[in-house]
């Protein structure tokens, strides 16, 4: 979660962190607002943790892509338009998206 211009972007990771805590939602609300500062890093047993899932996920992509499966990584370019057009284009796999929602958030 994070603002831009004005306005508060979620991502599908945020979404699904808001169903499992809704206090943590305050929370990235709270430091998407400027309200919270963020932790600078995580305690070593949750970056190992961490890093174990990225190594994991992107073996888990290699693996898609290997057996045929069209894996769209989205990247750092602009991400909702880049999501967008992946959407459109018909991928069947996208990795790293990022949809706008306008939302109004409440206090």
């Amino acid at each position: 979660m994070y603002r831009r211009d004005g306005t508060i972007r979620l991502t599908v990771a945020d979404l699904a962190r808001h169903l499992a805590c809704r206090h943590l939602t305050e929370l990235n609300l709270r430091e998407a607002r400027g309200d919270l500062d963020a932790p600078d890093r995580l305690s070593p047993p949750l970056q190992h943790l961490h890093d174990h899932a990225l190594e994991h996920e992107h073996a888990y992509l290699e693996h898609l892509a290997a057996n045929g499966s069209q894996v769209v990584k989205i990247g750092d370019r602009d991400r909702v338009a880049a999501t967008h057009d992946a959407m459109a284009a018909g991928a069947e796999i996208i990795y790293d998206a990022l949809i706008r929602c306008d939302v109004e958030v409440l206090a």
